[in-house]
């Protein structure tokens, strides 16, 4: 790991530099900078700009001792320079700090009103074998011709383009563990990648001859194969064993959780023979060992030092010392401070490698990101496109979706504290390194492992951000600032100042910004800048038209944003009263979306009106993407009388005991839906079937688990086990000669479900002057049983028993009522399959655990 990094630059010179302390002068546009003197014009040429320069078995341009350029000598030669440089003149190589190359990184600190400061963070570049998908072979010939802008980042050991590595860590408790994690988890991660013998993902890699000209084998294609296959199945059984030893260190030392323990990507633990060893460790697998490796260490080093009030604190300063060499230490009591650190850090970390030389800012650059993440510090990017936010963690609290899934046999333990926050074992994260009092019930470092391919210019900027960013900024909030900044140093310093200004806890903010290849593009993307109306200077004439508006009367302003599309307020006039609608607007893969949302408002608002807004209009904007306009739900009224009085349970229950419609053309209730709906941004196949056992089935279940191996790669254990449930346990309790209306024992009828309804997708609200009201919204509704609900309302928890209690009063279990726990459980499948194809990670430890317990009960072997 070089700390902090370097950016590597080209010089090219015809005289020496006489005024060295000019000013520099970058052009963001070709990463160049240049020093103009009254004598020379000397220009530096990044990395982005200039081809590999150093060949294997030819003369290296070694480091410099003195100022005196590095001249060429009759060698070989290098690569053929872009046509702006002069090929006789004289070269140097210097290497710039990545924290001092502001174009390309920025990061700033705050430690807001605290007394001190526990967030630290990590930047530069990781010796790591490239995981970047390889480049065609055609763009990695020796004698392709070289454009201007093309490049190379310095390469590592391996020979690869150097891996850059970005990550802030959140400490809580103190900064002893933040600060280990800053110095000592990029140690963990090569080391492991070392021991491992982790492939590169370029295996087919150039040879060079002393001319420079490529090897080529009789058939064109480069000469090697990458790493043997018996190496690979030595270092694979030695990784196994090292998994297994690991696995076992933690059952040993701390038990509880981890007694059952299997990490995500540790699924070869029981292959030890056959085909699986032939497959290389993957680099998920080797940051998940590093993160809990990290973890053990140093919470078994905390347990060996004294507690503070612990009458050994009084031992003398030199009392760890090895008698006879006073300078060295006993190791562990090294991690953290001199006594038992009972505190944490959250922790995200992120890494990019590129298949080519080009470094991964430049725009024609594709590029790997890969993100393992523990707490709620966050990473997002910004689409170059559209200009909106794209998470790329998702925060580890007791009501989110994996958690809930992962610690199901914990629930006691979750508890709500006086602000309406849960939290496990006082604790708001359920994932952390450290925190040693509460891993024996889960809270853990198990990393969510995210990769995601980045096509060249695809997004604009990476950052990464600790809660007291997040907590206070939404992703789409973070983004907007940095988009206006003219550079990602003064990008990072506007997000904290923003976030600690308006800031009401003053918690420690760090952000950290990272330049990628659309950067330029940044402003370009979405719908402007921010604080300014969109589709300025006027509101879309197809907006207008659909909600009866006069340009004249109407405004518009930003009201936020998601991952899926910008929000916003509208103001007009309708019949001489001011009226309010809610805007939604997204890009070309919006529409199906906004289709069925608009369906969706409709269908719940025609059963219960006062559970949602009504949606108006939906349809393409003149100016290119697509709306959806509804009613604007204030969510934060700040008076106003009560209105129906009705509870969010009550409502829910008349939905749910509401026959749907008979479809158009059809003479008997179906389940299905007349459009396609999105639950997130996964499109459902709503076909209508009259069996609800087999719209599960199919419609759900197995076209979910097409959409997760789509996403994630091919997976026969999750597959096998989603067909063998829906064989066997879907008919079992959906059946329509088992499953029965709870209220007249009959054929259970479709009723209108909303589809997504976990805690955020309902608050108390109030639309125009009307009184306040339980409401839902963003829907992905479809003709249904009733208790699909439930699925992903006990998925993210919030709905304690006391709303099933007055739900049940109006809407009974249905028969058999004591199997009601199980049916949940298998519509829960279904959302944990959903998001593991979004999301990938923990999300199919979730499913793969659901799917277990069902088949033990209700299985071909029950």
């Amino acid at each position: 790991m070089v700390l902090g990094g370097f950016l590597r630059l080209y010089i090219h010179l015809s005289q020496r530099i006489r005024n060295p302390q000019t000013p520099l002068n970058f052009d963001p546009r070709f990463g160049n900078t240049s020093w103009q003197t009254g004598i020379q014009h000397v220009t530096i040429i990044s990395e982005a700009a200039y081809q590999y320069l150093q060949i294997k078995q030819a003369n290296k341009v070694e480091p410099r001792s003195a100022s005196t350029p590095h001249t060429t000598g009759s060698g070989h030669s290098p690569a053929a320079a872009p046509p702006t440089i002069g090929a006789s003149r004289e070269l140097t190589v210097v290497r710039i700090p990545l924290r001092s190359a502001k174009h390309h990184f920025g990061v700033s600190v705050s430690r807001g009103t605290r007394p001190y400061n526990e967030d630290t963070y990590q930047a530069g570049t990781i010796e790591l074998p490239a995981f970047a998908k390889r480049a065609p072979i055609s763009l990695s010939r020796s004698n392709s011709k070289t454009t201007a802008g093309s490049g190379t980042s310095a390469d590592g050991a391996s020979g690869d383009p150097q891996v850059f590595y970005f990550g802030v860590f959140d400490g809580h408790g103190g900064n002893e563990c933040s600060d280990f994690l800053r110095e000592e988890l990029h140690t963990y991660i090569e080391s492991t990648a070392d021991i491992f013998k982790i492939p590169s993902s370029l295996e087919k890699k150039l040879k060079f001859h002393h001319s420079g000209a490529s090897m080529m084998g009789k058939d064109g294609q480069e000469d090697g194969s990458g790493t043997p296959i018996s190496l690979q199945i030595s270092s694979k059984i030695k990784a196994i064993e090292l998994e297994k030893a690991l696995v076992s260190d933690w059952k040993m030392t701390v038990g509880g959780y981890f007694r059952r323990f299997k990490p995500e990507y540790f699924d070869l633990l029981d292959s030890m023979e056959g085909e699986p060893i032939r497959k290389p460790i993957s680099v998920e697998a080797t940051l998940m060992y590093a993160f809990l490796k990290a973890d053990l260490d140093f919470i078994s080093a905390q347990a060996r030092k004294p507690s503070s009030d612990d009458h050994s604190t009084d031992s003398p300063l030199n009392a760890d010392e090895i008698f006879g060499e006073p300078a060295r230490h006993y190791s562990p009591h090294r991690i953290g401070g001199p006594t038992r650190f009972f505190g944490g850090s959250t922790a995200s970390v992120a890494m990019i490698s590129t298949p080519t030389p080009t470094p991964f800012w430049h725009p024609s650059s594709p590029s790997t990101l890969i993100v393992a993440h523990v707490g709620d510090t966050r990473i997002i990017l910004c689409d170059t496109l559209t200009g909106l936010a794209k998470p790329v963690t998702t925060n580890h609290h007791p009501s989110s979706p994996i958690e809930g899934g992962r610690l199901r046999r914990y629930a006691a333990t979750f508890v709500t504290d006086s602000f309406g926050e849960e939290r496990m074992s006082g604790l708001a994260n359920t994932r952390a390194f450290g925190d040693m009092r509460s891993k024996r019930i889960g809270v853990s470092a198990e990393p969510e492992i995210r990769r995601v391919e980045i096509a060249p210019a695809e997004y604009s900027f990476l950052v990464l951000v600790s809660d007291g960013v997040s907590g206070t900024l939404t992703d789409q909030e973070i983004v907007d600032v940095v988009k206006e900044a003219k550079t990602p140093e003064q990008g990072a310093r506007d997000v904290v100042s923003f976030a600690t200004e308006v800031s009401k806890e003053g918690d420690n903010a760090t952000c950290l910004v990272v330049r990628l290849g659309g950067w330029e593009r940044r402003i370009e993307g979405g719908m402007g800048k921010i604080d300014q109306t969109v589709m300025a200077p006027t509101v879309d004439p197809a907006i207008l038209k659909a909600l009866s508006l006069d340009q004249a009367t109407t405004t518009i302003s930003k009201h936020g944003g998601s991952g899926f599309a910008e929000t916003f307020k509208v103001s007009g006039m309708i019949d001489g009263k001011r009226r309010l609608f809610f805007v939604k607007t997204g890009g070309r893969n919006s529409e199906e979306m906004f289709t069925g949302e608009h369906a969706s408002l409709n269908a719940i608002h025609s059963t219960v009106p006062s559970l949602c807004p009504k949606s108006y209009a939906h349809g393409t904007l003149i100016s290119g993407g697509f709306f959806l306009a509804t009613d604007f739900l204030d969510l934060n009224p700040r008076d106003g009388s009560t209105g129906s009085g009705i509870s969010l349970a009550k409502k829910l229950a008349k939905l749910h005991s509401t026959p749907a419609p008979i479809p158009e053309g059809y003479r008997e209730p179906q389940f299905g839906f007349p459009v396609t709906t999105c639950c997130g941004e996964t499109p459902q196949d709503n076909g209508f079937m009259g069996s609800w056992a087999e719209f599960f089935g199919e419609r759900r279940l197995r076209s979910i688990v097409k959409k997760a191996e789509s996403n994630n790669g091919a997976n026969s254990e999750l597959r096998e086990a989603v067909e063998e449930v829906v064989r066997t346990v879907v008919p079992r309790l959906l059946g329509d000669e088992h499953l029965k209306g709870g209220v007249d024992g009959e054929k259970i009828q479709p009723v209108v479900v909303h589809g997504d309804l976990w805690s955020g997708n309902h608050g108390r609200g109030r639309i125009g002057d009307e009184g306040v009201e339980d409401m839902v919204f963003d829907p992905s509704s479809c003709f249904a049983h009733s208790e699909f609900e439930a699925g992903i309302m006990g998925m993210f928890g919030g709905f304690g028993a006391a709303f099933w209690k007055e739900y049940h009063e109006d809407k009974p279990k249905d028969e058999p009522a004591e199997e009601w726990a199980d049916r949940c459980l298998l519509y829960e499948l279904y959302h944990h399959l959903n998001h593991y194809a979004m999301f990938g990670g923990g999300y199919k430890w979730g499913a793969m655990s659901i799917m277990k317990k069902l088949l033990k009960k209700y299985g071909r072997e029950a």
